[in-house]
């Protein structure tokens, strides 16, 4: 099978026009016509694929400290919009579901890129895999990571997966 990718890809959603990572940022990019969005993935303490960039929750979030000492249920409380505009006061950190979710009915493809948990990157993708094979996509996906152990586990996990390492 082939991987047919456009040359526009929504980074983080269309991260300049709503917060990074969020539902409204992917919305956006969906009303813009783009075809594929990439998003950034970490997990929770409980396991739980979501989307944040950074490796810790300061910058984007009212929560301060590493994600990994965090369940999803006290994640998806956090606040990630204010920092961006007060229209965005009830904006959340989705579940990589929700946004595979969201992708799938939109027939939008998503670039998941797994971000470094240090000390956590296998349980990371095992997380992931688990998730991609639990729901069926009938939209296109593409792993990519600056971590080469992350993506050779996750074609080893998923061999029929496309996947790159960032450089």
């Amino acid at each position: 099978m082939k991987l047919e990718l456009p040359k526009l890809i929504g980074h983080r959603g269309v991260k300049d026009l709503a917060p990074e990572n969020t539902l409204d940022s992917i919305h956006k990019a969906i009303s813009l016509n783009l075809k594929w969005v990439e998003v950034d993935v970490k997990i929770s303490k409980n396991k739980i694929p979501f989307l944040l960039h950074d490796d810790k929750l300061n910058r984007t979030t009212n929560f301060k400290g590493n994600p990994i000492n965090y369940n999803y249920n006290d994640i998806s409380n956090m606040n990630c919009g204010l920092w961006f505009d007060k229209r965005y006061k009830n904006t959340y950190p989705p579940s990589l579901e929700e946004v595979l979710l969201l992708c799938n009915k939109k027939n939008i493809g998503v670039n998941i890129e797994l971000k470094p948990n240090k000390g956590f990157e296998k349980k990371n993708v095992k997380a992931v895999v688990k998730l991609i094979s639990k729901i069926k996509l009938k939209s296109k996906y593409y792993f990519s990571s600056f971590n080469w152990e992350s993506v050779i586990l996750v074609k080893k996990l998923l061999p029929k997966s496309f996947a790159g390492i960032l450089i």
